[in-house]
């Protein structure tokens, strides 16, 4: 793991399909997600802007957020979710 907040995807996918897969949350806006809709496995979408919503069904889970690049969506999202006390 690069830090708290970035996960390789080598190592992000040594942990799909096990126990101790983090829960994976797409962000990717709809655009994006309608350009490609796979989702990686076990995976579940939700809007950016109402990410702060789950921070209370997270509060003892490890998330890892992504979206189509990496950058800005997913780390503001992992941000807040942080700032929520979410791993």
């Amino acid at each position: 793991m690069a830090s708290y907040s970035e996960i390789s995807v080598s190592t992000l996918s040594r942990f799909v399909g096990t126990p101790d897969c983090p829960v994976l949350i797409d962000v990717r806006t709809d655009e994006d997600f309608n350009a490609d809709p796979t989702l990686i496995p076990s995976a579940y979408r939700h809007p950016f802007a109402k990410v702060a919503d789950l921070a209370d069904t997270l509060n003892e889970q490890a998330v890892v957020v992504y979206c189509q690049k990496g950058h800005k969506i997913s780390h503001g999202a992992a941000a807040v979710l942080r700032a929520a006390g979410v791993r």
